[in-house]
C-alpha cells in the first residue's frame, strides 16, 4: 500500500480532562501523520499514554517524562528519544513558561524511510510502495546532548514552525527525511558505545547499557533531589552492589561523585549567568542546605570559593 505522507502541527496542549476528550482519536492522528507539537506552558501534566517515535525537546525550562521506570528532564541542553509504541507520562511545573517542542514520526513514514535506506535498489524498483518489509526501528531511549549532528535540524524545524507552517511545508518535509537519517547515525554511535560495556553476551551488553544510562539520565534530571544508591538500583532493576560496580566501571565515576559533579557544574553555570545572585540561593538551587559544605565542595572542583569565582568571572568578562 502506498501512503501519501502529510504533516500537521499542534500549538496548544490538549485537555485530557475534558469530558468528551477521545484519547483513541487523538492518538490516531499520530499513526497516520507526522505531527509536530510546539506549545508553551508553565503547568501541565499528562498520564501515561501511547506515542510514536519522537524527539522530545524543551527550551527556556524543563519538561519531565516518565519512561522505563525513570524520570527524564529535557532542557535547552538535552533532548529525549522515545520509540514507537512506548508508553510514557509527562509534565511541566515551572515558574516561567516552557517552550515544549516534539517531533513525531508516524509509523508509515518510518517504514517507508527504512525501506529506502536499507533495501537494495533492485528491491525498491520491483516492490515500490510495499512498506511492510521493514516494520520499525528501535533507538536507544535516553537523553542526548544537543550537538552538531541532530540538533541543527531540530533548531531549523523549530524556527520553521514559529513561522508560517503551511508556507514552509516543503522545507519541513525535507528536514524530516534528513532528521531520520541523522537519528540512525546516532543509533550507530550508541551501538559503538555498547561494545564498551564489559559483558560476555552482546544481548547483556545492550541491556546493561540501557539500564546504566537510565541511572545516569535520572541523576542528570533530578540531581537536586536526595538520591540514594538504592533509588538508582531500583530504577535500573539491578542489585545494589552490582549496579554500583557496573556504573563506576562504565562511567569511570561512582554515582555519588557523579551527583556532586552535576551539582557543581550547575552551580558554576548559575554563578556565570548572574553576577548578583546570593551564594545561599545558588546552594539551594543545586540541592544543598548547608552553604559551608557547598562552598567547600565548589572550591575542591574549581579552585576557589563560589563568591570569589563569581566575582572574578564577571570582572574578567566585563573587560572583554
Amino acid at each position: 500500500m502506498y501512503f501519501d505522507r502529510n504533516y500537521n502541527i499542534i500549538n496548544l496542549f490538549p485537555d485530557f480532562l475534558e469530558k468528551d476528550f477521545d484519547m483513541e482519536s487523538y492518538n490516531h492522528q499520530f499513526k497516520l501523520t507526522n505531527v509536530i507539537i510546539h506549545a508553551k506552558s508553565k503547568n501541565i501534566s499528562y498520564p501515561t499514554h501511547w506515542g510514536p517515535l519522537s524527539i522530545k525537546c524543551a527550551f527556556k525550562g524543563k519538561e519531565f517524562y516518565g519512561l522505563n521506570n525513570c524520570l527524564y528532564a529535557v532542557t535547552d541542553e538535552k533532548y529525549l528519544v522515545i520509540n514507537n509504541g512506548s508508553s510514557y507520562s509527562s509534565f511541566i511545573d515551572s515558574d516561567v513558561e516552557v517552550n515544549s517542542f516534539t517531533i513525531n514520526f508516524s509509523p508509515f513514514f518510518v517504514k517507508e524511510l527504512l525501506q529506502g535506506l536499507l533495501e537494495t535498489d533492485d528491491t525498491l524498483l520491483s516492490d515500490f510502495g510495499n512498506y511492510g518489509n521493514r516494520n520499525d526501528i528501535e533507538i536507544i531511549e535516553k537523553l542526548y546532548a544537543h550537538d552538531n549532528t541532530v540538533s541543527p535540524l531540530i533548531f531549523k524545524l523549530l524556527a520553521l514552525t514559529e513561522d508560517d507552517f503551511n508556507k514552509n511545508i516543503h522545507q519541513i518535509e525535507e528536514l524530516y527525511f534528513l532528521l531520520f537519517e541523522r537519528l540512525l547515525c546516532k543509533q550507530k554511535a550508541s551501538i559503538n558505545e555498547i561494545s564498551n560495556v564489559q559483558a560476555v553476551k552482546r544481548s547483556t551488553q545492550n541491556e546493561l547499557y540501557k539500564r546504566l544510562y537510565r541511572a545516569k539520565d535520572f541523576i542528570d534530571s533530578c540531581y537536586t533531589d536526595e538520591i540514594s544508591i538504592q533509588d538508582l538500583a531500583n530504577i535500573c532493576l539491578l542489585n545494589q552492589c552490582y549496579f554500583l560496580r557496573q556504573f563506576k566501571k562504565y562511567f569511570k565515576i561512582a554515582p555519588h561523585q557523579y551527583i556532586i559533579l552535576r551539582r557543581m557544574e550547575e552551580a558554576k553555570k548559575i554563578l556565570e549567568r548572574y553576577d548578583d545572585i546570593p551564594i545561599s540561593e545558588v546552594c539551594s538551587e543545586v540541592g544543598y542546605s548547608d552553604p559551608s559544605s557547598f562552598s567547600r565542595l565548589f572550591k575542591q572542583y574549581y579552585g576557589s570559593p563560589p563568591e570569589q569565582y563569581q566575582h572574578y568571572y564577571h570582572i574578567n568578562n566585563s573587560l572583554l
